[in-house]
């Protein structure tokens, strides 16, 4: 549990009823309302676990959380390791005893012979499971190397006495004031030299990892003793040249610790040569790397020495270059996720490295504030990367423990009053130089600028970062501040500044890549994706117009065909009714057939009659060539009486009478593959029918 307080390390519980006690007493209600409120309390007393300690958010605060993690780590593993010995250290030592016991099979005596593992082993299964009447002698080389297991067995309680083998630069420790015993609980501390601590590690390692080893050795012979599975000729070899790096990542994990615990200017200048063979070697050290970020100092002088510039050499990136590491950059500012990030570094095989942010403010709001503007200004940017062998590059990044990771910077409103007292919102980008403002050793870098001489040229440092050469000349790079009056104003930042700003953008941008954000190989993807998508649509288009187009053309084809045998019948004298039927709501005059054995006679006679007949006329009566209907809805949505679906949702004309001529030309006006065909008016007084057949002629 953490706070803003100042308890240095109190215990929780006593902290917390402290407070309930204080609580309750400046409240004091009295009657029923009291009462319950009281009680409410006293459940909740109930419910706040008896151990824990309250610690203040200080500098202390990530180590505190550390020391947690170790513990809680070691200690699981070692009980469940623990039970796994006994239980093949008994089961071994069982066998020793029936093997100069003679009644072997006999579960009493089997039973009162090993009277201190009653509790642990099931005497008619294991009397049941030993080899046929035990007539089977047990060989000397077995019985030797049984005894050998059980000695090396017994061993474990001396090799796990500690949970960490702790190495603390002495530089470190002299500054630091902490008690490292007291948040790393029981492990073995020595202090190191500058330049001597990758050598002092390493050496405690290879000495002590020998023991561990033939500990595992001894557990995974003592399984197969078990199983009588042990098969001289398959696993001598193999347990004679038993070493650590045979061990599996659960075996590894379970081991003490091996911790480092170093600053990282000392660790940079001193030992990155050391380190970096560690980490190239696969050698499964857990380092506390310690970011204390000095200032970079731009001056020398009074002068401005921009030579100094470079880029910043990261040691959480450094690492992650050995590719088999697992890295974490973090800070105390979200103290559950450090926690947890500490907790996959310790319980991994890999070696670790722990880059934490480490503040040197004592008042606890201050420090809580500038370690939040380092992680947020991109100073110090939190990431996890989980490496190992055949694992996919991008798959071990993490950059989700930082404020709006797909941005450059965070984004966010800021209201102000004008001199009128309006609010009003702007927008403002937390930057590397907001932070560095907040920090008084920067300070010469920044310069008020006189509100008399605000122009455009001044730049908001965001946007200045996003100039080309060319458009950044005559600009002035500038953030917002507020000053002790809480008036708006802008400051101008140096060049110097500038570049580290373009610096840790630089680096903030690499983290994105690697997890997948703005990454070059991700977008190239992309568009090539897009392209083949777009190509394919465009001949799916290609395609459906010139299906469309053959089956309006076979659709013509047949119209034409029709109308043209039609037209043959009436010339050859047949009945024009077939000619006339469904041409339009005007009534269709028979036509009698003469005797006349002049057929074309008759014909013109016929043709006669219908012109003197002031009462007909040849009309076209509206259809859609539903067979081309593209479900559009555009008509029936225009009116859902007068058109309508057919089974396969194609359009047709429902009722004709159910609509006006201007909604049949508006419907093929708006049919996007032009099907619909207006016809003629059916109601003569319709108004405007000239307009609207003029505007039915296209579609007819």
């Amino acid at each position: 549990f953490f706070c803003l307080t100042t308890y240095k390390n109190a215990s929780f519980n006593s902290c917390i009823n402290s407070v309930f006690d204080n609580v309750i007493n400046n409240l004091s209600l009295k009657g029923k309302e009291g009462d319950e409120f009281v009680n409410d309390v006293k459940k909740l007393r109930a419910k706040i676990p008896s151990d824990g300690v309250l610690l203040p958010y200080t500098s202390d605060a990530s180590f505190y959380i550390f020391g947690a993690s170790v513990q809680n780590d070691f200690n699981k593993r070692k009980e469940q390791l623990f039970i796994k010995i006994d239980k093949i250290k008994e089961f071994l030592k069982g066998l020793l005893i029936i093997e100069d016991e003679k009644g072997k099979q006999d579960p009493d005596k089997l039973e009162s012979a090993m009277s201190f593992a009653s509790t642990l082993l099931d005497f008619e299964k294991m009397s049941s499971s030993l080899p046929e009447s035990a007539s089977k002698e047990m060989t000397m080389q077995r019985k030797e190397r049984i005894t050998k297991i059980i000695s090396s067995l017994d061993s474990a309680d001396k090799l796990f006495n500690i949970s960490s083998h702790v190495f603390v630069d002495a530089e470190l420790s002299k500054t630091a004031t902490l008690d490292w015993k007291l948040f790393l609980g029981e492990v073995s501390i020595s202090e190191f030299k500058k330049s001597q601590g990758c050598k002092a590690i390493l050496s405690s390692f290879e000495n002590k990892m020998d023991k561990f080893s033939d500990l595992f050795s001894a557990i995974q012979l003592g399984e197969l003793e078990v199983k009588d599975a042990y098969i001289e000729e398959r696993h001598k070899n193999y347990f004679d040249s038993f070493s650590w790096r045979d061990l599996n990542e659960e075996e590894m994990i379970t081991c003490p610790k091996f911790i480092m615990i170093t600053s990282a200017i000392s660790l940079m200048e001193a030992e990155l040569g050391s380190f970096s063979s560690i980490l190239s070697k696969g050698i499964p050290v857990k380092t506390f790397v310690v970011q204390n970020n000095p200032v970079v100092d731009f001056q020398s002088n009074g002068k401005s020495n921009s030579s100094k510039f470079c880029y910043r050499q990261e040691i959480g990136a450094i690492a992650i270059s050995h590719r088999n590491v697992y890295v974490a950059q973090s800070s105390s500012v979200k103290p559950h996720k450090l926690y947890n990030e500490f907790k996959s570094g310790l319980s991994c095989g890999l070696p670790s490295v722990f880059s934490i942010l480490n503040s040197s403010i004592k008042d606890p709001v201050s420090s809580f504030k500038w370690s939040n503007a380092a992680v947020s200004g991109r100073e110090f940017p939190g990431y996890t990367f989980k490496g190992g062998m055949n694992k996919r590059w991008g798959s071990g990044f993490n950059i989700e423990n930082n404020p709006q990771l797909n941005n450059h910077w965070p984004t966010f409103e800021i209201e102000i009053k004008d001199q009128e007292k309006i609010v009003k919102s702007i927008e403002g980008k937390f930057t590397f130089a907001d932070y560095a403002f907040m920090d008084s050793c920067y300070r010469s870098n920044f310069k008020l600028i006189d509100q008399k001489i605000w122009s455009e040229d001044l730049v908001q440092i965001s946007d200045y970062l996003e100039l080309s050469k060319t458009e950044a000349i005559g600009k002035v790079p500038f953030l917002w501040a507020v000053d002790s009056a809480k008036e708006l104003k802008k400051v101008a930042i140096s060049w110097d500044m500038v570049l580290s700003c373009k610096e840790r953008l630089d680096f903030w941008q690499f983290l994105q890549s690697n997890y997948g954000i703005n990454n070059f190989h991700v977008e190239r993807s992309l568009e090539k994706e897009k392209a083949s998508l777009e190509d394919q649509a465009n001949e799916k288009i290609e395609d459906l117009k010139s299906e469309h187009k053959n089956e309006l053309d076979s659709v013509k084809d047949t119209a034409v065909n029709e109308a043209m045998d039609n037209l043959s019948a009436a010339l050859l004298g047949m009945d024009t009714n077939v000619i006339l039927s469904g041409l339009g709501s005007a009534p269709v005059p028979s036509i009698k057939k003469t005797e006349s054995d002049n057929n074309i006679s008759s014909l013109e006679d016929s043709d006669t009659a219908i012109e003197e007949d002031e009462g007909f006329s040849l009309s076209a009566e509206a259809y859609i060539e539903t067979a081309l209907c593209t479900s559009c809805n555009e008509c029936t949505n225009l009116n859902d009486k007068m058109f309508n679906y057919n089974g396969d949702k194609m359009a047709f004309i429902a009722d004709i009478n159910a609509g006006t001529f201007k909604d049949l030309v508006e419907a093929a006006e708006l049919c996007p593959v032009g099907i619909i065909h207006p016809g003629d008016p059916v109601n003569p007084n319709e108004s405007n029918l000239d307009d609207l057949k003029n505007r039915a002629e296209k579609f007819n």
